[in-house]
């Protein structure tokens, strides 16, 4: 991996993140855009956020390790 496909990897995942927070606004409002007020229903969605963001934060930590590993072995 180099320099560009390490800042390619970066930029997906920060899109996805962007994507990810615009669909969670939008599913904690209804159709008319006033906020939903069930608590339930506002955790559930919050979690899925989180697991969502986790995934793409933890593959921006895996990418710079793998480039940092492909470097050390040049």
């Amino acid at each position: 991996m180099n320099y560009q496909e390490l800042s390619r990897q970066y930029s997906i995942s920060c899109e996805e993140i962007q994507r990810t927070t615009t669909m969670l606004y939008e599913e904690i409002h209804n159709a008319n855009g006033n906020p939903i007020k069930d608590w339930e229903k506002i955790i559930d969605k919050v979690n899925k956020y989180r697991q969502g963001i986790k995934a793409e934060t933890d593959h921006i930590i895996s990418t710079c390790q793998d480039y940092n590993e492909a470097l050390s072995q040049e």
